[in-house]
């Protein structure tokens, strides 16, 4: 077997291997369980303008376009956890497939086959590609704009790639905003500055590119602010702004802020691909010299991965996924120097045995969420029953019953004649009800008088 069919093996073997695995494990609270949750109410309700964080609070959080993603597959398919992490499983192969294309145009086929293994066999990319978040739509908002510009700027098919860099605009601030637009902004100025090649930007494709963008994204955040006044002043200037410099924040309406040290993206970015991170550094350690930035595709890629790094070096408030837009660049780089067979081979199927020991231990302790709570209701309850929560219920309650279930508080039988209650293990005002099923945090009651 050839040099490239032995890559392009492992690669395929790899990307089937997670993919067989994303429906093997519950949405977990709260991320996944909340985000299935909204996608879940957009078919519900036929909303598809205004996501819904519960019933009657909208989300006012975050843009709609994973949403959307996740809604069309559920509307298809059903409500299910693998349809729920499908389209996010194909973002991040789309993001693969455009990057591949990139990375094989300018270097050779070969580099772009270790790319994809290097990307594939990063934490980062196995997380994004099997949980419902926003940040594979980002991400691949992100990469469609970076490279589109590449190919633009450098005269490639400028009006093809020129409209196809709106696209990647448009699908930036659709997937979380501005954030990604900044990013993006920030890497094309940069390159522009260096090579000087402002000139490339005298050209009407470039300007049609940028009004396609805002055609494509203006008309949903119009909407949203029409049906829900004050949305456009949260979301740009508490969401992108106050989150980021302020670890006080208190005006976050849907979870709570992150504290986290000044440069803790470096922590989160070893962790991102902990194998491949150790890997550059020792191969640049003593070589830097050998990185050619008078290379343009070299100098794109570094400040693909460099830009992300430092714009959140000093924020007080993130979270591990803040790496994914520099893993683009990242694993361009370290393919620039990962050629031995045995090191590749080593290096990646390494990681596929860690990653599967560490997925076990996950869903044996970690990912546990009321989904069998609420299936054992549905198998016993009549038509008419309702299903009652004590103390406030998780996500996942929501998702997997389909909305249908009531919090009720501290005195539940003030309200109602109660069949069928969710609450802690050891509570004493359901002594006389039959437990039964219970999870780690609590369970299922039944009244039988």
């Amino acid at each position: 077997m050839g040099y490239s069919k032995k890559l392009t093996f492992l690669l395929f073997f790899s990307l089937l291997l997670k993919l067989s695995v994303i429906g093997m494990y519950q949405l977990y609270d709260t991320t996944e369980a909340r985000y299935a949750g909204i996608a879940m109410r957009m078919v519900l309700k036929s909303d598809y303008i205004t996501p819904w964080f519960l019933e009657g609070t909208p989300f006012l959080g975050k843009p709609p376009l994973s949403f959307w993603a996740t809604a069309a597959s559920f509307k298809m398919f059903g409500f299910d956890e693998f349809f729920a992490r499908l389209p996010h499983f194909l973002a991040m192969i789309l993001c693969m497939l455009a990057s591949f294309c990139f990375v094989k145009r300018f270097r050779n086929k070969n580099e772009a086959l270790i790319f994809c293994l290097v990307l594939s066999s990063s934490t980062i990319f196995w997380i994004l590609a099997g949980s419902v978040m926003t940040d594979a739509f980002l991400l691949l908002g992100i990469t469609i704009t970076n490279i589109a510009f590449f190919y633009g700027i450098n005269k490639v098919k400028q009006a093809k790639y020129w409209y196809l860099f709106g696209v990647g605009v448009a699908v930036s601030l659709l997937s979380k905003g501005i954030i990604g637009v900044v990013l993006s902004g920030i890497i094309c100025f940069l390159y522009t500055l260096i090579k000087n090649k402002w000139r490339g930007l005298l050209n009407p494709h470039f300007v049609l590119g940028i009004l396609l963008a805002l055609l494509l994204s203006f008309p949903w955040f119009y909407l949203m602010e029409k049906a829900h006044p004050g949305f456009i002043e949260y979301f740009i200037i508490g969401e992108h702004f106050e989150r980021f410099l302020s670890s006080k924040w208190e005006g976050d309406k849907y979870g709570f802020v992150h504290s986290t040290p000044p440069f803790m993206i470096l922590f989160f970015m070893l962790l991102s691909a902990p194998q491949w991170v150790l890997y550059l550094a020792y191969k640049v350690y003593g070589n830097y010299k050998t990185i050619d930035f008078k290379n343009d595709y070299i100098l794109f890629v570094f400040l693909m991965f460099v830009v992300p790094i430092a714009f959140f070096s000093l924020s007080k408030n993130i979270i591990f996924p803040y790496t994914a837009p520099a893993i683009i660049g990242f694993s361009c780089l370290v393919s620039l120097f990962l050629k031995r067979e045995k090191t590749i081979f080593c290096l990646t199927t390494s990681f596929i045995i860690m990653y599967f020991i560490a997925f076990a231990i996950g869903i044996k302790f970690f990912a546990e969420t009321d989904k069998h709570l609420i299936y054992e209701f549905k198998k016993t309850a009549g038509e008419n029953d309702v299903l009652y929560y004590k103390s406030n219920p998780q996500f996942s309650a929501y998702f997997y019953s389909q909305d249908k279930l009531e919090y009720l508080g501290k005195n539940p039988f003030e309200k109602t004649k109660t069949k069928f209650i969710v609450s802690s293990k050891q509570d004493l005002e359901l002594q006389n009800f039959t437990k039964l099923r219970c999870n780690k945090r609590g369970c299922l009651y039944h009244n039988n008088s």
